[in-house]
């Protein structure tokens, strides 16, 4: 089931809030918000749990990559995420961020805390031998059995380009 997100603001009202700076991936206050707000500062606070610019509006928490999407695009998105080409949640330059499904989206991940082999898709026997996995569709697909990870991630690389394409995130 995909996640659901709350309605975002339109693209008027976010017109009327903020600026934004393309370049540089930053949200500008319009108004003074508050008497620690104030016009021409940068929006949004780093939700530390998960690793997002987030920002207040009427006393709702929105993250600022979907604000921006709506800003940029003046376009409703549901059910889609907003995709950090580079993986730095934080970058939120308009050129790092894509449209994108939650397949594509976790196509573009790095390693995870739990690899231990250092190569995405790869993991290490009890045997000592190596295994390359691949997800797509909520399917695991064995691609071998390695003698080395070098092997093993080179089997990684060619199902992800092939199945992910431009998505696909190899290291």
């Amino acid at each position: 089931m995909p996640k659901t997100y709350k309605p975002l603001p339109t693209a008027e009202e976010l017109w009327q809030l903020f600026d934004y700076k393309p370049i540089s991936g930053d949200l500008i206050w319009r108004t003074d918000i508050s008497r620690k707000v104030r016009a021409g500062t940068k929006a949004g606070c780093l939700n530390k749990q998960r690793g997002y610019m987030v920002v207040g509006i009427n006393r709702l928490s929105y993250p600022v990559h979907r604000l921006i999407w709506v800003w940029m695009t003046n376009t409703v998105i549901e059910n889609m995420q907003i995709d950090h080409i580079d993986c730095d949640k934080q970058n939120n330059a308009w050129s790092n961020l894509r449209l994108a499904t939650v397949s594509q989206n976790q196509a573009n991940r790095g390693l995870t805390k739990a690899n231990k082999s250092g190569f995405k898709g790869v993991s290490l026997r009890a045997n000592g031998t190596y295994t390359a996995t691949i997800y797509y569709r909520k399917v695991r697909y064995n691609l071998g059995t390695f003698c080395t990870s070098q092997e093993a991630s080179a089997a990684y690389k060619n199902a992800a380009l092939d199945i992910h394409g431009e998505f696909s995130r190899i290291c």
